[in-house]
């Protein structure tokens, strides 16, 4: 009578060091890369990236607006590696973005100049994450019921949402569009009680937002049993309906999230 063996052996993890190495390595490639293609092209790289440098932290204002445009790259780039972590290919950041934006915006038009600041504030936050969320469930719920290949919808999806946005300010005399905008179509300017406060140059408070809510991401799939979950159905969805785990409803859940986060850079 045969008999089987089985093994358990722990899961190998990477040490801080090479952690921390392997985004190092991959700047440093990605430099070296880049600088041979301004080679090719007659320019010198030491030059062009002593002026990048320069244009982006050379002075108090170039640090103000760097780290102004990083804040919704950091949200959209959150909202990435939360699909990513389950194998879930969400490519629709950048319409899941535009319409939280839309939502958001939308949100702090109809308040108005009426709501405190306390209120308007964490309400248009939260509209552009529900946006977000929304246009991520548009591709979240065919590929749970029906398995639908993501990547197509939610990149196709971006441009859909490329053509709203255009459409309310350029093609419609939407809510959105500014109506005193007699020489070219523009947005309708954001009441000031719905916007961040600024504290450093241009620079807001909105970075901090998006630490905070990196952090609360990194906790939530790191040190909660949901994430944990979503971890194992990451890396194996038989494993995880074997033990018992709803495989779908972590698609779902994940696809939402991820988009939430992404409508959260808009708002």
């Amino acid at each position: 009578m045969s008999t089987r063996r089985f093994i358990v052996e722990p899961r190998g993890l990477a040490s801080p060091w090479l952690k921390l190495l392997v985004p190092v390595a991959s700047v440093l490639a990605a430099l070296v890369v880049g600088g041979v293609f301004l080679a090719l092209t007659g320019e010198n790289p030491f030059s062009v990236y002593s002026e990048m440098a320069e244009a982006g932290f050379g002075t108090t204002r170039a640090v103000a607006e760097t780290l102004l445009t990083a804040t919704p790259l950091i949200l959209t780039g959150v909202a990435a590696a939360i699909a990513f972590k389950m194998l879930v290919w969400n490519i629709g950041g950048e319409g899941q973005f535009l319409i939280g934006a839309v939502f958001a915006a939308g949100v702090a038009i109809w308040l108005g100049d009426g709501a405190p600041a306390y209120v308007a504030l964490p309400v248009v936050i939260v509209a552009g994450g529900m946006g977000g969320a929304f246009w991520a469930s548009i591709s979240a719920v065919p590929r749970v019921y029906l398995g639908t290949n993501e990547i197509i919808t939610t990149l196709m999806l971006n441009f859909i949402a490329i053509n709203f946005v255009n459409y309310l300010i350029f093609g419609s005399s939407s809510p959105w569009r500014d109506p005193e905008g007699a020489t070219f179509p523009e947005g309708r300017p954001i009441p000031d009680v719905s916007r961040i406060p600024e504290f450093f140059e241009r620079l807001d408070y909105g970075v901090f937002i998006a630490v905070g809510l990196a952090v609360f991401a990194w906790y939530l799939l790191g040190k909660t049993r949901w994430g944990f979950q979503v971890r194992i159905a990451g890396d194996s969805a038989d494993t995880a309906r074997y033990a018992g785990i709803g495989v779908s409803n972590k698609i779902l859940g994940v696809f939402l999230l991820s988009g939430a986060y992404a409508g959260f850079a808009g708002g």
